[in-house]
């Protein structure tokens, strides 16, 4: 039965699972590339507003006689120096590294909520797989439960102790357990396969999680995700 890989001792937790999502979305990524990119643009606008300073190194060397016959008096010349400009009033630039500095706030910001939208997806699909879990664990019983029921009712149909349409009801029932056991264990698959998409970890349908990580109603102690 499908309720039984759950395992507290090697399951994710729900802080795990959180950590995982924020780190590893691909909108957490994107954010954090486009920020990466923006902060290159704002310091391109700065430096269009620093000073410019330019150093340079020249030489040149040279024997015998000049093109006037005269011996050369210096045959081995180095230069170096320094040129530097500086606009001082530079409107557009200015301009341009504030729309920049604005454009690196709000693309930190951008980060900051994909990481939260990144959290709450996951708690999301933890508290699907941890439902899921638990109503397979309901019908898992119930289905029992109505098996052993019907067993126990048609003996007694056998003995003329019942009328067959209770019989024939018992087992209806029986049937119908089933078939709900079966949809919450497929339902099982479908929260494990949306948990590890969240993670991006391998999609198998199968998952571990901690049930004991998951609070009871009521005493949440940790801050909401957003």
């Amino acid at each position: 039965m499908i309720w039984l890989l759950f395992s507290v001792a090697q399951a994710i937790t729900l802080d795990e699972a959180r950590e995982q999502a924020t780190q590893q979305a691909v909108a957490v990524e994107q954010a954090e590339a486009a920020l990466a990119a923006s902060r290159g643009d704002a310091l391109s606008a700065l430096g269009a507003t620093l000073p410019s300073v330019t150093g340079f190194v020249s030489g040149s060397t040279g024997s015998g006689l000049t093109s006037f016959g005269f011996q050369r008096p210096i045959q081995n010349q180095l230069g170096i120096g320094l040129s530097g400009s500086w606009t001082l009033i530079a409107p557009s630039a200015w301009g341009a590294a504030a729309a920049a500095r604005q454009d690196v706030a709000a693309r930190e910001a951008l980060v900051q909520w994909s990481q939260v939208d990144a959290r709450r997806r996951a708690t999301t699909a933890y508290a699907q797989v941890v439902a899921a879990v638990s109503t397979q664990a309901a019908w898992a019983q119930a289905s029992e439960d109505a098996e052993r029921a019907a067993a126990g009712i048609e003996a007694q149909v056998a003995q003329d102790l019942l009328p067959p349409a209770d019989g024939a009801r018992a087992r209806a029932d029986a049937h119908a357990a089933a078939a709900r056991l079966r949809s919450a264990q497929a339902d099982v698959v479908a929260a494990c396969a949306a948990l590890q998409d969240v993670t991006r970890r391998e999609i198998t349908g199968e998952c571990e999680v901690s049930l004991s990580s998951w609070p009871e109603a009521g005493t949440v102690e940790s801050p909401h995700p957003a």
